[in-house]
């Protein structure tokens, strides 16, 4: 679990970065107010801090948010698809032998 957070983190922080930059490099003078720091991840959530931003600037770091968000969900779908291909691969001879053994365990006892 802790190596999949660190992963999606990555992911996340890589893409907002992205999208940010894209966002912002041909913004004709949008910029965010001087001031204002995102090394903070909650900075642009804070009610405070957004009400210092301009909203087409709000409006272009939600867009970016929402963006990296969706993509890092689009990527956690693999995880989930491999577990369930492997899970279908598995065979069931393993598990067969075990109900079996344990009918009988529980069969023999009462």
């Amino acid at each position: 679990m802790t190596l999949g957070i660190t992963v999606f983190g990555i992911i996340q922080s890589h893409s907002l970065t992205r999208n940010l930059s894209e966002a912002f490099a041909g913004s004709g003078g949008a910029a965010v107010p001087q001031g204002i720091s995102f090394s903070d991840p909650h900075a642009p959530l804070d009610p405070a801090t957004r009400g210092q931003i301009p909203g087409s600037v709000l409006g272009r770091i939600t867009e970016g948010l929402s963006s990296s968000i969706g993509l890092t969900f689009a990527w956690s779908l693999l995880p989930a698809v491999l577990a369930l291909v492997a899970a279908f691969a598995m065979s069931r001879e393993r598990m067969d032998l075990k109900a079996q053994a344990e009918g009988e365990s529980y069969a023999t006892s009462h």
